[in-house]
């Protein structure tokens, strides 16, 4: 009987991006913070959280001013895995 009924769709909600005052006061604020590095990166690259948090030194250049995305982080997954994502710059 449940082959003849359609679950419901959850609704999706667009994403607003911040603006550069949202995102200029966010950042001021959480400056003390012990993760601002990390927002730091997710405000102004545009990387998922996975993809940030599975930086590692090695894939940042700092004088370069680049990073390389080779891992993401999964949900409940403390390792790296390979996020397909064939070494993209940002």
């Amino acid at each position: 009987m449940t082959d003849r009924v359609t679950p419901p769709r959850p609704q999706h909600k667009e994403m607003r991006p911040l603006t550069p005052d949202e995102a200029d006061t966010f950042l001021a604020t959480t400056r003390e913070d012990r993760l601002h590095a990390l927002y730091a990166v997710l405000v102004t690259t545009g990387l998922r959280i996975g993809e940030a948090t599975g930086l590692q030194w090695y894939d940042v250049d700092l004088e370069a001013r680049f990073l390389i995305v080779r891992r993401a982080i999964k949900r409940g997954n403390r390792q790296g895995t390979d996020c397909g994502c064939s070494e993209d710059a940002v």
